[in-house]
């Protein structure tokens, strides 16, 4: 219960490389996608930013990770990080290190079905970002780039889904 895997699979993670390399989204330069299973809480995902992905696992942030917490604790299918809030000391300690990996500003799409959830992250360290005003004027291609990467992390997704009757 309440674990994240992070997914370092080689034909995953490059598929993953060359489509984000190939986007050009105005002020975005960090990506994410993963899949959460609302039952159990488990999850998986995917990040552009490797050295990330391994602090994140290693230690063992997802329990304390506002952005998790906010996906699964609530209905919305936006959540943008300016907007969150930490709740305790270990949360505050997630932002701050998501701060000195330079993914502080940015928002997370949500597809949500019964029992799991899909998680896009677009993340920038940009000072201006405005996350309301770019999710308005990008919101076609945002929606086309998660639809590709749901596909990307499918290999993996399938085993956090579970039977929705």
């Amino acid at each position: 219960m309440n674990q994240y895997h992070a997914i370092f699979r080689e034909n995953i993670r490059d598929l993953f490389n060359d489509y984000t390399t190939s986007l050009n989204i105005p002020e975005i330069d960090y990506f994410a996608i993963g899949i959460q299973n609302t039952i159990n809480r488990e999850s998986a995902s995917i990040m552009s930013r490797l050295e990330w992905q391994t602090t994140f696992k290693a230690f063992n942030f997802a329990p304390y990770d506002p952005l998790r917490k906010a996906a699964l604790q609530t209905n919305r299918t936006i959540i943008f990080m300016d907007e969150l809030d930490w709740v305790d000391s270990l949360g505050k300690e997630v932002m701050l290190q998501r701060k000195r990996h330079e993914i502080d500003k940015g928002m997370v799409v949500m597809d949500r079905h019964l029992t799991y959830n899909y998680m896009l992250t677009l993340a920038t360290h940009y000072t201006q970002f405005d996350g309301h005003a770019f999710y308005l004027k990008y919101c076609a291609q945002i929606r086309r780039v998660f639809d590709d990467m749901k596909l990307i992390l499918e290999p993996v997704a399938i085993d956090f889904r579970t039977h929705e009757t």
